[in-house]
């Protein structure tokens, strides 16, 4: 056999044998994300966080609609809905049963209507004991009469290494050994102008807190930096707390808030852009959310609709959760 020969022969062998690899990758889509790994609204977990939901007595208008996902093919699971309304009240806890491979959508004015706040969903068994089942995900579709509206992927806090639960309460542990942990510095990537057009309006939500009795805790102190592209700094501390109850701040960004210097406008003139670090005080949980409207972005190539989480950059260990043991229907 010549040489040519036997080089046609190696890269015919070759082409097989990657074709055959090639069918190998697409039957296996890898390795899951390890429950070990940390909160994102990119996994699924045993814990959902979703940070913002409102509907008004116009929910035409203003509502939202809420996802959950069970991705176990072979297991069904009991949840535990909460809704807190960030005046500080509680609806009825939902409970909910998902078969393997469910997925149900509501809308929060068919549920808790006329509220804005936050929704915990937690994994629990028959008797209403939380349990390891990372197998959850969701979303929300939110949208304001303002004209503001966005989807948010509900945030996904898996269970690691659960304790033995017994009484009329659980306490749910978020310190990186019984589930994940939660953020405590958070970022937004893109601060456009408001002499622009553009409307943008921060969320930040603390979920801890006794579901059983209340109170759900208050943010408190947040410090922070607001950036412009040409990376000036302007530092600002505000109380989280200043919006009813303390659990949940809603607030546009302007010159009124946060206060810096420069102001917001002056770092973020038109055609400019900038961003944001803010972290609480203490060693606290926050979640956050961004949505930014702008009525020219049907004429303006550079306007832009739309909303997303918030970056976490740093995360605490020192954040729980109390809710009733209900046996599930």
């Amino acid at each position: 056999m010549n040489c040519f020969s036997m080089l046609k022969r190696a890269l015919l062998i070759g082409a097989v044998l990657l074709s055959l690899s090639t069918c190998l990758w697409a039957a296996d889509p890898g390795a899951e994300l390890p429950g070990t790994s940390d909160f994102s609204d990119q996994k699924t977990g045993s814990v959902l966080v979703f940070p913002f939901y409102t509907s008004t007595a116009t929910p035409s208008a203003q509502n939202t609609q809420i996802t959950v996902v069970n991705h176990s093919n072979d297991s069904g699971v009991n949840l535990r809905l909460t809704f807190v309304g960030n005046d500080g009240s509680f609806a009825p806890a939902n409970p909910l049963f998902l078969s393997a491979s469910q997925n149900i959508t509501f809308l929060t004015s068919d549920i808790d209507p006329g509220f804005t706040g936050f929704i915990v969903v937690v994994a629990v068994n028959t008797s209403g004991f939380p349990i390891n089942f990372n197998f959850l995900s969701g979303q929300a579709n939110i949208k304001l009469a303002s004209g503001h509206a966005a989807s948010l992927k509900a945030e996904a806090i898996a269970a690691i290494s659960l304790p033995a639960f017994s009484g009329a309460t659980a306490t749910l542990n978020f310190d990186g050994s019984a589930y994940n942990r939660m953020p405590r510095a958070l970022a937004m990537d893109n601060i456009k102008s408001a002499a622009d057009g553009n409307n943008t309006l921060l969320i930040l939500t603390r979920v801890t807190g006794n579901y059983a009795t209340g109170p759900i805790d208050k943010i408190g102190t947040v410090s922070g930096t607001l950036y412009d592209d040409a990376t000036t700094a302007a530092p600002f501390t505000f109380d989280g707390s200043m919006q009813l109850f303390g659990d949940q701040l809603v607030q546009t960004l302007s010159n009124s808030f946060p206060v810096t210097t420069p102001s917001f406008t002056s770092l973020i003139p038109t055609g400019r852009s900038g961003w944001l670090y803010l972290a609480a005080n203490a060693d606290i949980g926050l979640f956050g959310a961004v949505l930014n409207l702008n009525p020219n972005a049907g004429s303006q190539f550079m306007a832009f609709n739309g909303g997303h989480n918030l970056r976490a950059l740093r995360l605490s260990t020192s954040n729980s959760i109390v809710i009733p043991v209900v046996p599930q229907p």
